[in-house]
């Protein structure tokens, strides 16, 4: 559990740099005179405290039944004003993000030039906000974020973007090697890493990475498709305390190796000819878990979840449907396992690694600290249990 709650309490860090207000704080204007802002006076007047008091609210409330056309057309104005000054943009940009207002994410990118950082922050949650809804926009202005000159920026980006693209903050990292934003996108990276992210490689197809205690885990391949993704393997483990050893025939799909720590790295389970196995890492011990596929660490638990086909399903015009019982079992035995959570359903496609199931890709993603799911190209989204309360279904 230890890397869980580091991973959370960087999360948290990175929440605390970049919370831009307190209730009842006034954010101090920017110093610009009134008469150089380009929007409408009403709406500045409404917009010039943080937060807004309840007389302010009830004011924009009448306002945009008075302007129900052109509100967030104004309210965009002021975002993009940097006349405006510090508490009506950051009030304005806030609103866009809250009404999720993709069409106005350009007015956000104007925003991340203001010079206070509050302002900067604002306006990554907003393009946040508008990037869970519509899937794409808004991206463009997290990955200005990331290179903004204040960590508080940075780390809220970082926060923001999570681990849904490991290669992104890789790519961070070999950028911003240092500092508080580095510290976060390193967590990040390892919590992608241990819920399903496809893993670091060479040109020769070799994939490896270094757990949070030391531990090497390296996927050396035998026989290789490239046109696919595809090969299967050799997983060699070591470093630490326990003696090394290797897993041979392990098929990995899109750089996911279906072979995953337990949260104190005293175990791993992995996937080896459709079958899951957990291995108990000081003493070697092998216990056969049962038929699946696609083996998942459950965040924040010493459990993991993993797949096994179902009936249903079949072929579809130019693709074919597999469902799967999703399953849940302990890193130590339980006499309760397998836990049946539900059915997830996916969809193969030649196009898309050779007609492989997007059950090879699948990875965990959090959706809020104690909200997570299972997610793939090609797979229907699949709610986790809450990890803090056990037992619980979706």
């Amino acid at each position: 559990m230890q890397t869980a709650r580091l991973i959370l309490a960087l999360l948290m860090l990175a929440a605390g740099c970049a919370r831009p207000s307190t209730p009842g704080t006034a954010l101090p204007g920017a110093g610009t005179s009134p008469a150089d802002r380009s929007g409408d006076p009403a709406l500045y007047a409404i917009l010039d405290t943080v937060p807004l008091d309840t007389a302010a609210e009830t004011a924009l409330q009448r306002y945009e039944l008075e302007h129900p056309i052109s509100f967030l057309e104004n309210v965009a104005e002021v975002a993009a004003d940097p006349a405006a000054g510090t508490p009506a943009r950051y009030n304005a940009v806030t609103l866009l993000g809250e009404r999720t207002a993709a069409r106005y994410t350009p007015w956000l990118q104007d925003a991340l030039g203001d010079r206070d950082p509050r302002v900067r922050v604002a306006a990554v949650v907003a393009a946040g906000r508008i990037l869970a809804k519509t899937g794409r926009t808004g991206r463009g202005v997290l990955l200005a974020g990331l290179e903004d000159r204040a960590p508080e920026v940075q780390g809220k980006a970082l926060e923001v973007l999570g681990t849904r693209d490991v290669p992104l903050l890789r790519d961070f990292l070999v950028r911003h090697p240092e500092g508080e934003a580095a510290t976060i996108a390193r967590g990040l990276l390892q919590a992608g890493e241990d819920r399903g992210a496809p893993l670091a490689g060479d040109s020769t197809g070799v994939l490896h990475r270094t757990t949070a205690g030391g531990l090497q885990l390296e996927f050396r391949p035998t026989r290789r498709w490239p046109e696919w993704d595809a090969a299967v393997g050799t997983v060699t483990i070591g470093g630490g305390t326990s003696p090394g050893f290797s897993i041979p025939d392990v098929e990995v799909v899109a750089g996911v190796v279906p072979v995953f720590f337990a949260p104190d790295e005293s175990a791993i389970v992995y996937e080896q000819g459709r079958r899951v196995y957990v291995r108990e890492l000081r003493s070697g011990a092998v216990r056969e878990v049962g038929s699946g596929v696609a083996p998942r660490p459950l965040p924040f638990t010493e459990d993991f979840t993993y797949l096994r086909e179902s009936t249903g399903g079949g072929d579809l015009r130019e693709r074919t449907r597999i469902n799967y019982d999703v399953l849940r079992s302990g890193f130590r035995p339980n006499p309760q396992d397998p836990r049946y959570l539900g059915k997830l359903g996916v969809f193969t496609q030649h196009a898309a690694h050779g007609n492989y199931s997007p059950a090879r890709w699948l990875s965990v993603v959090e959706q809020d600290a104690q909200h997570f799911t299972l997610e793939a190209e090609g797979a229907e989204t699949f709610k986790l249990p809450d990890p803090f309360h056990a037992g619980t279904l979706p």
